[in-house]
């Protein structure tokens, strides 16, 4: 006596519980420690000022202030700007902040530039005196709008500052803490 072959709907479900079982044991998994890896007695982090090797002023300070406020919007640190006392510290040097422009309109203004950063960082869990994550040449690369007249180029620069920052913090946090 023969069989009936499967209905589509029956290969299909057998399909994808046969992929399911193989993805679940071949050792695929998504690479990084995750966010508990960290070590939990980690409580207060201390965020000094970073220092700045470039030219352009004041990108210390935004990107100081936004790695603290991303470390604070996780919710589950106190974030203080002196090692007394702190658990853990994450000191950085802005090594280099260059801007390009990369678009244009028809008649040659430009309306789109690139700014990359380019930093050093240390964190160091000072519970355990050991260094949990560093990176001594983090890159950082954002494009944003140029609108307006070229004389004001440079407040554009400043204001393209700050809302880099925000990108720069998230991904330099995301790193530390997410192993990403």
């Amino acid at each position: 006596m023969r069989r009936a072959d499967p209905s589509p709907a029956k290969r299909a479900a057998l399909a994808g519980a046969a992929l399911v079982l193989l993805l679940a044991g071949c050792g695929w998994h998504l690479v990084g420690r995750g966010a508990g890896a960290l070590d939990p007695r980690i409580k207060v982090i201390a965020v000094p000022s970073f220092g700045n090797d470039t030219k352009k002023e004041e990108v210390d300070v935004r990107l100081t202030e936004a790695v603290t406020n991303e470390l604070l919007r996780r919710g589950r640190f106190t974030v203080v700007p002196d090692k007394a006392g702190a658990d853990a510290v994450l000191e950085g040097v802005v090594k280099g902040f260059d801007t390009a422009n990369v678009a244009f309109d028809d008649s040659g203004k430009v309306t789109r530039a690139e700014v990359r950063i380019t930093a050093g960082f240390v964190f160091r869990n000072l519970v355990a005196d050991r260094v949990e994550w560093e990176n001594p040449s983090f890159v950082f690369r954002q494009e944003y709008d140029v609108v307006g007249d070229p004389k004001t180029y440079t407040d554009q620069e400043i204001v393209a500052i700050q809302d880099v920052s925000r990108d720069f913090a998230l991904s330099v946090v995301s790193q530390i803490l997410e192993g990403f």
